[in-house]
């Protein structure tokens, strides 16, 4: 009993360190590594994205235990886990996409206009961020098996079952 609840709390820890590290990668891909020039902006800091990155957090988390993430997992295979956290993050994507895209959802549903809801720079921010996430929760789920892996394979956490008894006194004749 103790031992899950020890991997769920490895996981939702984990699961913490994931988003965050996603969210400053995507952050120094789209501002500070001058790989989408259009965007560089080099005087920009991550301090002031300190309230946003912890609304994610909650967000994410939120909805990875909504979609049951946070079950457990020891009975089914890696693929499995990796196709749900895969459809989650695709889902919190999207979901992301719309939320952030609101003043220009209102824009489009009175003008028409496609262009002003369909920016580069949008799409490419939370494509970044999205694939940052993809990449780094299912790393974390890995890494999480792997290591529980290892400690059961090592003996730890695993409890010790003596079973006893005698055969059906019917089957003697």
């Amino acid at each position: 009993m103790a031992a899950r609840f020890f991997e769920k709390l490895l996981t939702f820890t984990f699961d913490v360190v994931a988003i965050n590290i996603a969210f400053v990668t995507a952050f120094w891909l789209r501002y500070k590594s001058n790989l989408f020039p259009e965007a560089s902006n080099p005087d920009l800091d991550i301090s002031s994205y300190f309230v946003p990155a912890v609304i994610f957090t909650i967000a994410w988390t939120v909805l990875f235990f909504i979609t049951g993430l946070y079950r457990d997992w020891y009975k089914e295979s890696r693929l499995d886990e990796f196709m749900v956290v895969s459809r989650t993050v695709a889902v919190g994507t999207f979901l992301l996409f719309l939320i952030t895209g609101a003043p220009q959802i209102i824009d489009l549903a009175k003008t028409g206009d496609v262009p002003t809801f369909f920016t580069r720079t949008k799409l490419a921010t939370l494509f970044t961020y999205g694939a940052c996430m993809l990449f780094f929760s299912n790393v974390n789920r890995f890494t999480i098996h792997t290591i529980l892996t290892w400690l059961f394979v090592k003996g730890i956490g695993v409890s010790r079952v003596l079973s006893s008894g005698r055969t059906n006194p019917a089957s003697n004749f």
